[in-house]
């Protein structure tokens, strides 16, 4: 009879300590997803507010911006709900009290963009603004952003990344230009008429951009035939020396 007794005790003990180990695992798991979960929402915190400061930098418009902030307060109230943190509440709050302002403001126009200094602020400025193209499909994906609302500012956003691109191009195909790099100015300005020319409406801004694309263009023109005239014509067995296409494209030596 004791030993029965042994054996149930020590099977009682025996399922006792694989229910611990069950409900220890199925514990764990819950707080990995939790922390998983709680990263997530802090990692779309963070990138929404990496993007809000764009505002400042370019005339985004009111309806992206109450956007941003839409998608900062959910991930702020999903993070508190995680976290039961009071300080992401109460960001969360401020968040929603900016969006309701964003909403109520003027719609933004790209007429008064203004690029930045240099060439590595430009580059981020298109990196922002893809990842806004990218943050405002998902939201509509969503069905946080309505169907017509994504159409006009997917638009506003392709329209600025257009102008930045066609600015910066000229702006290297001129600084080319004045320092004599007949070569590679071209390369940029013939880049620049390409980007501007196959846009299917053309607008006062692009016919504008096309124009002076051609003056620059002509200018060089003109400058190459001027120095054609002036150059002595070489001798017959004189080797040819490459222009700057030539060097841009050519194969690269190995030294």
């Amino acid at each position: 009879m004791m030993i029965y007794i042994v054996i149930a005790v020590i099977a009682v003990l025996l399922v006792g300590i694989v229910l611990i180990n069950v409900v220890q695992q199925q514990r764990q798991k819950q707080e990995a997803e939790r922390r998983q979960e709680l990263a997530k929402q802090k990692a779309i915190v963070d990138e929404t507010e990496s993007l809000l400061p764009i505002a400042g930098q370019m005339p985004i418009s009111s309806h992206l911006v109450a956007m941003l902030y839409g998608r900062l307060a959910e991930a702020l109230m999903a993070a508190y709900r995680i976290g039961n943190d009071s300080s992401m509440k109460k960001r969360a709050e401020d968040a929603l009290l900016q969006q309701k302002q964003a909403l109520q403001s003027f719609r933004a126009s790209d007429d008064n963009l203004r690029l930045p200094d240099n060439e590595q602020q430009m580059v981020q400025l298109l990196q922002a603004i893809k990842l806004l193209i990218a943050v405002l499909r998902t939201e509509f994906n969503k069905g946080k952003v309505e169907a017509e609302v994504f159409r006009t500012e997917s638009a506003f956003l392709d329209r600025i990344r257009l102008k930045i691109n066609v600015e910066g191009l000229i702006s290297r195909g001129v600084s080319a230009k004045l320092i004599k790099q007949v070569g590679s100015a071209r390369q940029f300005l013939n880049k620049a008429k390409q980007l501007a020319s196959t846009q299917a409406h053309q607008d006062n801004y692009l016919r504008g951009k096309l124009s002076e694309i051609q003056l620059h263009l002509d200018e060089l023109n003109a400058a190459s035939a001027s120095a054609m005239v002036q150059k002595p014509p070489k001798k017959e067995n004189e080797p040819q020396q490459p222009d700057d296409v030539d060097l841009l494209f050519s194969p690269k030596k190995k030294w």
